[in-house]
């Protein structure tokens, strides 16, 4: 027997360990039974259950599960409820009937959950069962051991030690998605109305009632350092005053960074989002968000990036756009010519 007792956090009672004779899991799987699937459905918002989110994705699920000769044996649907908390009928109902399927099927992970524990805690009793998670999108998602036979029970975990593609990656992922889905719309009004969004410029403050930004005093004495002593005499007597880095010297990198932002300040140019746009998302680290403009621009710096890597110098000096010009430059090229005759003279 298998098997390996761990109690939950939170003092919570140890789960009875599951007991299936490996022997036995081994010959079902060699004798290809079939493998019964039930089908989780969800959607979050009444606009998305008006149109034909549910439909399409049943339909994908079936047909998957069609592909990989598993029998379809329930189908659990939630409609207009979050992702966030387990707090949905069909969830549940599908968590209460593990013992009537082998594989629990959904379009993608966050169909699942949207919370990281949650996820682990799902995973966790599936792990205990003898269980498996698939999405369409991502495959398999509860992280089979090295070696595990195919529907060998594994033994039953606590929900912390549970680490799967889902928990580790597309969890976390779909967790900042929602952050930054709720901030945005606030830093995006913020930027309009002039406040500073992010990260304060070194050196500097923000007054919030007059709306403007104030040197700090470590600013100030680094200014008349650099001024009385030079740039590295200022780094070693003024080291950070505070935060992650405090007491450490600046780079020169950040010291020359400093220096242009109080000449900014001093020249009334120190404004506050500086590289503000009006396109909402322009920005932004998520791909999925990003405006035409801005996908128009990677896709400019990624032609450019393939150009250059397709460069190649000539010992003359002479850029060429790709190798296959070589020749004609070797060739006819005054440039090479004169170069090769200088060459010549100095051996």
């Amino acid at each position: 027997m298998r098997h390996k007792v761990q109690s939950y956090r939170q003092g919570r009672p140890p789960m009875s360990p599951v007991m299936i004779p490996p022997t036995f899991l081994i010959a079902a799987v060699g004798n290809r039974e079939k493998v019964r699937v039930a089908l989780y459905l969800r959607v979050s918002s009444e606009e998305q259950v008006k149109g034909w989110s549910l439909g399409n994705q049943e339909r994908d699920l079936r047909a998957y599960s069609k592909r990989k000769d598993w029998v379809v044996v329930s189908v659990y649907k939630d409609a207009g409820l979050t992702g966030m908390d387990t707090n949905r009928e069909e969830y549940r109902r599908m968590i209460a009937a593990m013992a009537n399927w082998d594989v629990a099927l959904a379009s993608k992970g966050d169909r699942f959950h949207r919370n990281t524990d949650n996820s682990r805690e799902f995973m966790r009793q599936a792990r205990a069962a003898g269980k498996q998670v698939w999405t369409i999108a991502e495959g398999r998602i509860d992280a089979p051991e090295k070696g595990e036979v195919e529907y060998v029970a594994l033994q039953p975990m606590a929900s912390h030690e549970i680490s799967t593609v889902l928990t580790t990656q597309m969890m976390p992922a779909a967790e900042a998605m929602t952050i930054s889905d709720r901030v945005l719309p606030g830093k995006w009004v913020g930027k309009k109305a002039g406040r500073p969004q992010g990260r304060m410029p070194l050196g500097f403050t923000w007054n919030k009632p007059d709306g403007v930004f104030v040197m700090t005093l470590w600013a100030t004495e680094f200014d008349r350092a650099v001024n009385a002593l030079g740039i590295t005499e200022a780094i070693r007597r003024n080291p950070i005053p505070s935060g992650r880095r405090q007491e450490k010297l600046l780079s020169q990198r950040a010291a020359f960074r400093l220096l242009a932002n109080i000449r900014a300040f001093n020249e009334g140019t120190l404004i506050p989002n500086r590289r503000r746009t009006d396109v909402p998302g322009f920005f932004s680290k998520f791909e999925k968000k990003w405006p035409a403009e801005r996908r128009a621009l990677e896709r400019r710096k990624l032609q450019e990036a393939e150009s250059l890597s397709e460069q190649v110098t000539c010992a003359c000096g002479k850029v060429l756009a790709d190798v296959s010009r070589m020749k004609a430059h070797l060739l006819s090229s005054i440039r090479h010519r004169e170069w090769v005759e200088k060459a010549r003279g100095r051996d």
